[in-house]
């Protein structure tokens, strides 16, 4: 009968698996070809939310059309449930 239980075997024998010295290179590699590869998003929203963050024009343009917008609809609301 064996001492050694059979994860201490394998744990061993797992051990002993040789690397080659460009194992790390190969792997970077594959994991920058990966994330190249990756198809990027047709509207970067991070680069939407830094444009309007960034220019208070394009912030108060923002604040108008959305007042504009929800007068409409204000309205809209109003013409229904008075005249329906």
């Amino acid at each position: 009968m064996k001492n050694q239980n059979p994860y201490d075997e394998w744990k061993a024998k797992r051990s002993q698996i040789e690397v080659g010295e460009d194992f790390a290179e190969k792997v970077m590699h594959h994991v920058y070809q990966y994330e190249r590869k990756k198809s990027k998003p047709f509207l970067d929203i991070q680069m939407l939310i830094l444009a309007i963050s960034s220019r208070p024009l394009v912030q108060a343009v923002m604040i108008t059309i959305g007042a504009i917008i929800g007068f409409i609809r204000l309205i809209l609301m109003l013409h229904v449930m008075l005249y329906a």
